[in-house]
């Protein structure tokens, strides 16, 4: 959803108000709206015609009351936007991005009088029914948030404060919401400050940290300016039971579970990896859904659900090097617990040292990169060829970390081939897949 100043759509209906050269209030074509009112309507082609862009409105009249708040809500499968016009000039107006959204457009009335709510196709193709809400929103004045807190609140252009008192350390969900600014939220306190702001749905913002007891600040502000009403919410949520909450930082090999919180703001977990191994890594939560993710030495993986129910499950083979694992979760923040063990390595699994001369027949695991070590005796010409019947082959040569080829479907069909003139010495071949995919493959280097 766009904050007021965006998108020409919202317009039209100002545009077509000019053109007819009257004022709103003399429009004999105005429905009546009251604050508290549902209404249901519908934009077709015998629709109020907007001269500049050939859209369609319907105009609404509503009588507002001094100092008020009102926030009308426009749902349905109409692509639309509002605009609310005072003196035939817009003072409030909001268009959504996508179709069958929720559209929110909120006004605070410094005079009592009458106002003309516009709703708009967002172009000349724009048809259809949709419901309209108008009400009446309680603000809150105080400058202190409970725990919990959700309340409604007028953001002014250089933005507003509140405090919370936390009690107990542990973890804690901060929320600016508004369909009429890009909300920005900063929590600062004896933990320190965090800053945060499209973490949340749309243009909101989403501060979840781990804190120590003390008072702490709620900043929220609008990026580029602007005012609105704003939606401020503070609740607790629980931490993992039986372990000390790390949040970011080394994760040994089948060492101790780590314990962490989604959506909070860290460096993000490591895993060293001393010989080549198979490892399970998982991401187990009670009240998430994780998802996990693994990157380094050419290696890219990510899983959703693969360890049952809502738990992330990542099983490869590595090869020694640094690696790295990030964590989130889909929807709700959360806590999770984070283990990674060693695994035997299947028989065929690729990797290890080629000969020339000598085909090997191996697998690859889906999204793995299989490294082997060559050793060649005589300079001269070779070829290196990586076939598959169940996968499209990408081959590689390094000396040391010195790339000196790559290859995708050098070969035939989707079969990778490098030719190479190579001077005696160590080389490494890795090999993968195009798009992470895992299968059978045979490999080999010829003199050629």
């Amino acid at each position: 959803m766009k904050p007021i100043g965006a998108g020409s759509a919202v317009l039209a209906a100002v545009l077509v108000l000019a053109a007819c050269g009257r004022g709103p209030h003399a429009l004999g074509d105005a429905q009546r709206l009251e604050v508290g009112d549902e209404i249901r309507g519908e934009i077709t082609s015998a629709a109020r015609l907007n001269l500049n862009d050939g859209s369609r409105s319907v105009l609404y009249d509503v009588d507002l009351a001094a100092g008020s708040v009102v926030e009308f809500q426009l749902e349905g499968a109409l692509r639309a936007g509002l605009v609310l016009l005072e003196d035939g000039a817009p003072v409030a107006r909001a268009t959504a991005d996508t179709a069958e959204g929720q559209l929110r457009l909120s006004y605070r009335a410094a005079e009592a009088g009458r106002r003309v709510l516009a709703v708009s196709g967002s172009d000349a193709d724009a048809y259809g029914p949709f419901r309209l809400r108008a009400r009446d929103i309680p603000l809150e004045e105080g400058a202190t948030l409970a725990l919990p807190s959700d309340v409604a609140a007028w953001l002014p252009a250089e933005g507003r404060d509140w405090t919370v008192e936390i009690a107990e350390a542990g973890l804690y969900v901060f929320d600016a919401r508004s369909g009429a600014v890009d909300a920005q939220l900063e929590v600062s306190g004896p933990s320190g400050t965090f800053g945060n702001d499209d973490h949340g749905s749309g243009l909101d913002a989403r501060v979840t940290a781990v804190l120590e007891p003390g008072q702490y600040r709620v900043h929220v502000g609008a990026y580029g300016g602007g005012e609105g009403l704003v939606r401020v919410a503070v609740e607790a949520r629980p931490l993992p039971q039986g372990g000390t909450v790390q949040l970011g930082g080394e994760l040994a090999l089948d060492g101790p579970p780590l314990y962490g919180v989604t959506g909070v703001d860290a460096a993000g977990y490591t895993l060293a990896i001393a010989g080549r191994t198979g490892v399970r890594i998982e991401m187990r939560g009670e009240d998430i859904d994780s998802v996990l993710g693994l990157e380094g030495e050419g290696v890219s993986l990510s899983d959703d659900d693969g360890a049952g129910g809502y738990d992330a499950r990542i099983e490869t083979v590595l090869e020694p090097g640094r690696y790295a694992i990030s964590t989130r979760s889909y929807g709700a923040e959360g806590s999770f617990v984070l283990t990674a063990t060693s695994t035997e390595l299947p028989p065929d699994i690729g990797g290890g040292a080629l000969q020339v001369g000598t085909p090997l027949d191996r697998r690859l695991l889906a999204g793995a990169t299989d490294r082997y070590q060559l050793e060649v005796e005589r300079a001269g010409d070779y070829v290196i060829d990586m076939m598959s019947n169940d996968l499209d082959s990408v081959l590689g040569l390094y000396r040391g970390e010195r790339p000196l080829g790559e290859d995708d479907d050098g070969g035939e069909n989707e079969d990778a081939r490098l030719r190479l003139t190579l001077e005696p010495g160590r080389y490494e071949i890795r090999a993968s897949s195009y798009l992470g995919t895992g299968g059978r493959y045979s490999i080999s280097v010829q003199h050629d």
